[in-house]
């Protein structure tokens, strides 16, 4: 839509309709609305948990037709949520990175240059900060370890001193070590191995 207000916009009209379905159905037919309880929605990216298909079987009774919704994982063991990509594994979930932007024919520029006019504080941080969303999500250390590889390749070709991507990610690791040897049950020399410090 391209206008700032266009996300409110989005949100608002979706969850009129939706507000509209549960308060409609709440007296006539609260299991459905319970089993409702686990959909959650991003503005227009709909994730159903446990749900007994109730979602898929009312959608159409949720949202007029003139809505296309377009269902985006093929199994319910594994799907695509915003920026991240989960699956369930012996009952478990498991979390890495998902970024459709790797799938687009052309090249997204998501990291500032490093001949920019900012800081060499702000570039830093905006590395740790990145580093620090790539941790939040992964949930093991593979994961985590291939996705900052990638992170790292792609300040290298936009220009950035190794040097200075690699005072980066130490600085991330030192500040982080407890957190990161607790979620990823390894020694501190098995993480700097795979982070390759």
């Amino acid at each position: 839509m391209g206008t700032i207000c266009a996300p409110y916009l989005a949100n608002l009209t979706l969850f009129s309709y939706e507000f509209k379905f549960i308060t409609t159905n709440i007296n006539k037919n609260y299991r459905l609305c319970m089993e409702l309880n686990n959909t959650y929605r991003y503005i227009d990216d709909i994730s159903t948990i446990n749900d007994n298909k109730a979602f898929e079987t009312h959608y159409k009774q949720i949202y007029p037709s003139s809505l296309t919704l377009k269902k985006m994982n093929t199994t319910d063991l594994e799907a695509d949520v915003l920026d991240i990509k989960t699956k369930i594994v012996d009952r478990t979930f498991i979390n890495t990175l998902f970024d459709k932007r790797r799938e687009f024919p052309f090249l997204c520029n998501v990291l500032p240059a490093h001949d920019t006019n900012l800081s060499a504080q702000c570039l830093r941080n905006v590395i740790i900060n990145e580093l620090t969303r790539i941790f939040s999500i992964c949930s093991n250390l593979e994961s985590f370890a291939d996705n900052s590889k990638r992170l790292e390749n792609k300040l290298l070709e936009k220009g950035y001193h190794s040097d200075f991507v690699r005072h980066c990610k130490k600085s991330f690791a030192n500040n982080n070590f407890p957190r990161i040897l607790d979620k990823y049950k390894v020694s501190q020399n098995k993480f700097l191995e795979e982070f390759q410090l």
